[in-house]
């Protein structure tokens, strides 16, 4: 699978070793020398150069947007996370978990950022709203396919979190070699992203992945059904119109390792939205699900 340099410059002295010597002058008669008169020095101050301005860089403004990198990729990538807001109630909308799976989820994600660029006033004065546009930059390009799904270690990333964790992890139905790391949080991209959501505490997280034909808001839920997530799914998925259910029992899969079910199991709402389409983003509809969101949990 797939998805951050010094000049050195030589000067070579000039060698004056053949200048010749100078012709001595004739003697003549020594004359009493005079001690000359000197002027009392005065305090001159040396002059000042006149200061560079060094260059700095533009302040952010206390709304956003401000990038911010959680982690590197295996690959060498940077995870960035973007804000928009300052309020007490933390927002984060996360895609490109399986960015070559399905790379409209990142593609959903990007597009967020670009209309909250546009729209500020959609982030209420008491929320903060974060997105990760790209937490797998180093997934290969295959639509569907579990290579797409991938870090650069072979790692599922939604197989490596601390909730019916196995290293053999099963994905799409097929079990995996090594597909679910070597210990919980053992990839740097969720490492990153996990101390992140345990330092902000957020009220609300959203994971993008893909597909669902008619599209589908799954709460997280590690085992036992709880009441942590639920109304988050029915919040989003009322909104943009996409089913609602626990994923899990909807396919009689047990999910190894899965972030929602874990952020569930800590007490932080979570939710999979699984959108409609590998390539393609509907986003009309998840854009009402985003605002919807956004109103319920940041205002």
């Amino acid at each position: 699978p797939a998805m951050a340099q010094g000049v050195v410059a030589t000067l070579e002295a000039s060698d004056d070793s053949t200048a010749e010597e100078p012709t001595p002058l004739p003697t003549s008669t020594l004359l009493p020398t005079v001690a000359p008169t000197v002027p009392a020095a005065t305090d001159t101050p040396a002059p000042t150069a006149t200061p560079t301005a060094s260059p700095t860089a533009l302040p952010i403004s206390p709304f956003g947007p401000e990038t911010i990198v959680l982690a590197q990729s295996p690959g060498g990538t940077p995870i960035e996370v973007v804000r928009f807001g300052n309020g007490p109630k933390k927002l984060l909308f996360v895609g490109g978990i399986h960015a070559g799976y399905a790379p409209s989820t990142a593609s959903l994600a990007n597009q967020l950022i670009t209309y909250l660029e546009e729209n500020p006033q959609e982030v209420p004065a008491n929320a903060t709203v974060y997105i990760v546009p790209m937490l797998n930059p180093d997934s290969d390009i295959a639509f569907g396919e579990i290579e797409g799904r991938l870090n650069d270690n072979g790692v599922d990333l939604n197989r490596n979190w601390d909730c019916q964790w196995k290293q053999d992890a099963n994905v799409l139905g097929v079990l995996v070699r090594g597909s679910g790391g070597t210990a919980p949080f053992s990839e740097p991209e969720v490492q990153g992203l996990m101390a992140f959501i345990v330092e902000q505490q957020p009220a609300a997280v959203v994971f993008w992945a893909a597909r669902a034909s008619r599209g589908l808001t799954s709460p997280g839920s590690c085992s036992t059904q709880t009441a942590v997530s639920g109304t988050l799914a029915q919040t989003y998925g009322n909104a943009a119109n996409y089913e609602i259910g626990d994923f899990e029992q909807l396919f009689n899969q047990i999910l190894n390792g899965d972030a929602t079910n874990w952020l569930d199991q800590e007490g932080i709402p979570a939710i999979s939205v699984l959108i409609k389409d590998y390539s393609r983003v509907d986003w009309d509809d998840n854009l009402a699900g985003i605002r919807a969101v956004i109103r319920r949990f940041g205002s």
